[in-house]
C-alpha cells in the first residue's frame, strides 16, 4: 500500500543529503531521513540508501544500546520506504540483509522485509530471499507480507508455506488468519489459493482457509491484538472476485464432508453475497 508522497526538488534532496552527513541530532537526522523516505522519489531514496548502509548513521539515528530505542528510527524509516516504494527497496533490502553488522540485530530484518514485499511483481531473488528467511524465524511475519503483495511469485511462496506440513498446522492456522482476511477479496488472491482445497491439507488447516475466505472471527482469532486484519464489506467487492467466491464456496459445500457450523457459515455467506450481486444486476 502507497500513501501521498512528498515531491522534492533537487535543492531540497541536496539540504537533506548535508543534514544526513553531518546532524549528530537524532530528531533533526531522523526528520530529513523520514522526508527523503517518504518522497516516493528514486533519487531521493537512493541518496538515502547510501547512508542507511552504513554502521555510523545507525549510530547516530538511534541508541544502539537502548533495547527500547536502538531501532525507533530506523524502522520508521523503513516503514516509510515500504509505504512509498521505489526500485531503490529491493538492492537496499538485499545490501542490508547481506551485511553483517546490520543483521547482529535480529529485529531489523522485521523491518527491511516489508520494504521489499511492497515492490510489485515480487522478482526471482526476493521471492528467495523470503524462502530464506521463512527458515531463519521469520514465517509467520512474512505470510502477510507474500499476501499483500498479491504478485505471482509471492502468492506461489504462501501456497508452499501453507501446505508444508514440516511446521506446525497451529502456526500455519494463525499464519492464514493473519494474512489472507485483509486481501481475501483481491483479484488473483483468491484463485491462486483455492487450489490448495485440493491437496489433501490436514481437516483444521482446510477449515482456517476456508474461514477466512468465507467468515470472520476476529475476536477468537486475534484476541487483543493491535492492528487486526479486517476483511472488506462484500459490497466493496469487485463484481468478478464474488463470481470466484460463489465457485469456490459452492464447490466445497457440495465435495466436502465439512463441519456443520462451518458449512452453515460458508451458505449464508454465500447467500449474502448473491444478494449482493443481484442488487448489481437489477
Amino acid at each position: 500500500m502507497t500513501e501521498t508522497t512528498l515531491s522534492l526538488t533537487p535543492e531540497q534532496i541536496e539540504q537533506h543529503t548535508r543534514i544526513l552527513e553531518v546532524e549528530v541530532d537524532r530528531k533533526t537526522l531522523a526528520s530529513s531521513a523520514m522526508t527523503l523516505a517518504s518522497a516516493g522519489q528514486t533519487e531521493a531514496a537512493a541518496t538515502l540508501s547510501r547512508f542507511l548502509t552504513a554502521p555510523d548513521f545507525w549510530a547516530r539515528l538511534d541508541v544502539l544500546d537502548e533495547p527500547d530505542l536502538k531501532l525507533a528510527n530506523l524502522a520508521s524509516v523503513l516503514t516509510a520506504l515500504a509505504k512509498h516504494p521505489t526500485g531503490v527497496n529491493e538492492p537496499l533490502a538485499l545490501a542490508l540483509l547481506a551485511d553483517e553488522d546490520f543483521k547482529a540485530d535480529a529485529d531489523r530484518a522485521t523491518f527491511v522485509l516489508p520494504m521489499v514485499a511492497a515492490v510489485r511483481p515480487m522478482s526471482e531473488t526476493v521471492a528467495a530471499l523470503f524462502r530464506r528467511t521463512n527458515n531463519e524465524g521469520y514465517r509467520n511475519s512474512n505470510g502477510p507480507l507474500l499476501v499483500a503483495n498479491g504478485s505471482p511469485r509471492a502468492l506461489a511462496i504462501f501456497v508452499e508455506m501453507v501446505a508444508d506440513r514440516n511446521v506446525p498446522a497451529e502456526d500455519r492456522i494463525d499464519m492464514i488468519h493473519w494474512a489472507v482476511p485483509a486481501h481475501r477479496a483481491t483479484p488473483g488472491v483468491l484463485e491462486t489459493l483455492a487450489p490448495l482445497l485440493e491437496q489433501q491439507l490436514e481437516p483444521e488447516v482446510e477449515k482456517a482457509l476456508l474461514e477466512t475466505f468465507f467468515d470472520y472471527q476476529g475476536d477468537d482469532w486475534f484476541g487483543v491484538a493491535r492492528f487486526a486484519p479486517v476483511p472488506p464489506p462484500w459490497s466493496e467487492v469487485d463484481t468478478d472476485v464474488l463470481g470466484v467466491c460463489l465457485d469456490v464456496g459452492f464447490r466445497v459445500t457440495q465435495t466436502r464432508r465439512l463441519p456443520e457450523e462451518l458449512k452453515t457459515t460458508i451458505e449464508s455467506t454465500l447467500d449474502e453475497i448473491r444478494k449482493e450481486l443481484a442488487g448489481r444486476w437489477a
